[in-house]
Formats: structure tokens, sequence, C-alpha cells
């Protein structure tokens, strides 16, 4: 059985208004507040024997003090984590730009030596064909007409190997 909310339709409404990452805003803004009153729920139940374990006849303990030292620290690792794991995801995505943009030339720059090799060996064929006449040896022809299918099929592989891979991964939208 599935319970709907209508919540997915909210946000599809919400991302076709305002965009993709007020979206994903809306959506992170939402965890974090349903995050927040669970916390909220859990310090209700156990905020009552901390309070016991805590004090004392006397005031506050040792234990109450060690406990906000030890939450201190660990609010600072989380905040430093957190903001670790930010930069990590910028640095990540400047990355995978700089990637593509490199792969984008790459696929240019084969394309043009596909084209220059088909060229070289059109020459290769002609003066294959007219190696009687200029007196070229049919041997250093065929090494020559070899060598350039060699290197053209070298080509055709490693462009298929490209256009394999920038099919992988994620996928580029223009806007």
């Amino acid at each position: 059985m599935i319970v709907d909310f209508g919540f997915a339709s909210l946000l599809d409404k919400f991302e076709e208004h305002y965009g993709k990452r007020a979206g994903k805003f809306l959506v992170g803004l939402i965890g974090a507040a349903v995050v927040s009153v669970c916390f909220s729920l859990i310090w209700q139940f156990i905020s009552p024997l901390i309070g016991w374990a805590t004090t004392t006849a006397n005031g506050t303990s040792a234990v109450w003090l060690i406990w906000r030292g030890v939450s201190a620290m660990a609010a600072i690792a989380v905040l430093i984590a957190g903001g670790a794991s930010v930069a990590a995801a910028i640095d990540a995505k400047r990355l995978v730009r700089e990637a593509e943009a490199v792969m984008g030339d790459a696929y240019i720059i084969f394309e043009s030596a596909t084209a220059a090799l088909i060229e070289a060996k059109g020459l290769v064929d002609d003066v294959n064909r007219g190696a009687k006449v200029v007196d070229i040896s049919p041997q250093r022809t065929g090494k020559l007409v070899s060598d350039a299918q060699a290197t053209l099929q070298q080509m055709k592989d490693t462009r298929e190997k490209l256009s394999a891979t920038r099919g992988r991964g994620r996928k580029r939208t223009d806007s």
C-alpha cells in the first residue's frame, strides 16, 4: 500500500516555477526541519535523565561541565567536517567541468586527426596507383599503406573509446 501526500507534485510545481536549485534547496530545508523536529522530540525524552544525572544537591556537577565541553568540541568538529565536505563537493564539480572541457577538446582533436589520416591514406593510395609511373617500389608503398591503415584503425578505436567514455557518467545539459 502506497500513501501519497502530494509532496512530489508540490516539489514538481515548485521546481518548474523557481528552478532546480531552488527545488533542491527546498528539499534540504524540509529535511533539516524534519531532523530538527526529531532531535527536539528525542531531547524531550532524554533531558530529564541528563538533568537528573548532572545535578547534585549543591548545583551543577562536574559531569555536566564535561558534557558541555564535549558537546562544544563535537559541534566544532561537525562544523569543520561539514565545511570540508562542502569544499570537496565544490572542488569535485570544478574538476568535472574541467574534465568535460578537456574531453570535448580531445574529441575535436581526434576528429581532425582522423580526417587528416583519411586524407593521408588517399594520398598514399594515389602514390600506390602511380608507383609504376613514378618508379616507387611496391614493397615500400605497401608498407606505407599498411602503416596508414593501422594508424587509421588505432584512431578509429580511440575515437570509439572516447565516444563511449563521453556517454558515461553525468549527462551534460547546455542551456
